[in-house]
C-alpha cells in the first residue's frame, strides 16, 4: 500500500503557463545549466523559469506530470513550488 500525498487539486483554477527562458541558445552539452523553477499557485497563472531551454524543457516534463484528466474533468496539483536541476 503506498502513501498517497495530500494534494490540493483543481479543475479549473490553472488557466495559464508563463514560460520565462532566459537563454534560448545553450548548445546541448554535458554539465549544462538545466535548472528551473515552476510554481503553480492555487490563485492565477504558474509560472516556469529556467536559464536555459534545456531547465525549461525539464520544467515542462515535471508541469506535465501535475495535469492529468479523471473522470472527463481536468485535474492540476496547485499550491507548490518546485526547484530541481537535473544533470543529464
Amino acid at each position: 500500500m503506498g502513501l498517497q500525498p495530500e494534494l490540493d487539486l483543481s479543475t479549473s483554477a490553472l488557466k495559464t503557463l508563463i514560460i520565462i527562458v532566459h537563454d534560448l541558445s545553450t548548445p546541448l552539452e554535458h554539465g549544462l545549466d538545466e535548472t528551473y523553477n515552476l510554481t503553480v499557485p492555487t490563485v492565477g497563472p504558474a509560472l516556469l523559469t529556467a536559464g536555459t531551454q534545456w531547465g525549461g524543457m525539464r520544467g515542462l516534463e515535471t508541469f506535465s506530470q501535475l495535469v492529468w484528466w479523471r473522470s472527463q474533468k481536468r485535474l492540476v496539483a496547485v499550491g507548490l513550488e518546485i526547484w530541481d536541476s537535473p544533470i543529464f
